[in-house]
């Protein structure tokens, strides 16, 4: 279990950089392999990860970590950038 809310970094831009990084790649791979249907990668991916990882790793750390893990998504977008009140 982790201890420490990390905010700094590649952190202070993007709360899953791990999967920002894999969707990436995979948009990538679709993109050099030429043809349509290896876009249904990423596609299929974001949202699958979304709701079956992403969202039960966040509830655990906003029941460890509370206001101040509240205070950081208001700061720091889901998949990438800082929101407006940073």
């Amino acid at each position: 279990m982790t201890t420490t809310l990390v905010t700094s970094g590649v952190y202070a831009w993007t709360r899953n950089p791990m999967y920002l990084g894999l969707s990436i790649l995979l948009l990538g791979w679709a993109i050099k392999l030429g043809t349509l249907s290896p876009f249904a990668g990423p596609l299929l991916f974001i949202p699958l990860i979304q709701r079956v990882q992403i969202r039960p790793e966040e509830h655990a750390l906003r029941m460890q970590f509370g206001n101040d893990f509240d205070q950081y998504c208001q700061r720091v977008n889901r998949w990438f950038g800082r929101t407006s009140q940073a």
